[in-house]
């Protein structure tokens, strides 16, 4: 594992190791002053793979064999906060409509069967058709459920079976496709929640892969740019008895929320598309041939 080095130190390794130009002073406080701020393994860790003009997998060293004008690196990452924002707002518009279809859903399968909101949490099962909570965990989640919807609202508390469309709301994405990934009586509540919304003539579509949008949803709130995003499920595609196909999940995940949700077109040549080509992979033209 690599040491913790200070600002100086970091500005100094990104001169002599990976090859960083930076002419003056000022420039050096310039640089200095956008790693203080967004941290520098996030701007570097992520660049970087668009600047390295290779990688020694005997050392598990990145390569770099060309100057990068510092502000090529600082201009590059701004672009990819910007794509980041929009994408973040989106996939947090798109967690909330989420939950809106889950709680009508179960208003209605509640009403027709005259059965709450305790007995289905108790009865939904995984594919194995084992209770998903047992009951360790169902004393747990009980719990801290009941906490966290009495701190969002003192009148609902003790409440939580009662008013379960609150719960929903301030439920985690991760508890929420937890879920939705269950069955109840037999029957994927996914797909009933898609029948549901079908029948309503709702426009509102729900991608097939939860799991990874709630990483990608929790990934953008925690700030990790999309580029580490990305080379981690490059990585793990790599790792041996790994399910494969992630990094192509995490690519389409990221499109259905950009261009399917909110609308959004990316070019053919977009970073997004192309990053396993890119990766490491620098030409004479960059950085003009990286676009989002």
């Amino acid at each position: 594992m690599k040491p913790l080095l200070n600002i100086e130190d970091q500005i100094l390794r990104l001169i002599k190791n990976k090859k960083v130009k930076v002419d003056s002073e000022n420039e050096k406080e310039e640089l200095k002053s956008y790693l203080l701020k967004y941290n520098y393994i996030n701007v570097i860790g992520s660049t970087k793979l668009l600047f390295a003009t290779g990688y020694d997998i005997n050392k598990k060293e990145h390569i770099y064999e060309e100057l990068t004008d510092y502000k090529d690196i600082i201009d590059l990452y701004d672009k990819f906060l910007k794509f980041e924002c929009i994408l973040r707002e989106g996939i947090l518009d798109y967690e909330i409509q989420l939950k809106v279809m889950l709680s009508l859903y179960l208003k209605q399968l509640f009403d027709k069967e005259k059965i709450g909101f305790k007995i289905f949490i108790e009865s939904i099962q995984n594919r194995s058709n084992e209770n998903i909570f047992n009951s360790k965990e169902k004393e747990k989640y009980i719990s801290h459920w009941n906490r966290k919807i009495s701190e969002y609202s003192e009148k609902h508390k003790d409440k939580m079976y009662i008013n379960y469309y609150t719960l929903i709301k301030i439920l985690s994405f991760g508890s929420i496709v937890k879920i939705l990934s269950s069955f109840y009586e037999g029957k994927s509540i996914l797909s009933q929640v898609q029948k549901f919304i079908e029948k309503e003539n709702i426009d509102f579509k729900i991608y097939n892969d939860l799991s990874t949008m709630n990483i990608l949803r929790n990934a953008l709130c925690h700030k990790e740019p999309i580029l580490i995003f990305l080379n981690k499920g490059l990585l793990k595609d790599n790792m041996p008895n790994h399910a494969k196909s992630i990094y192509n999940k995490r690519v389409r995940c990221i499109k259905n929320i950009y261009c399917d949700y909110l609308k959004y077109q990316l070019p053919r040549s977009s970073i997004i598309d192309q990053f396993s080509n890119l990766r490491c992979q620098r030409t004479d033209k960059f950085p003009n041939n990286i676009t989002i």
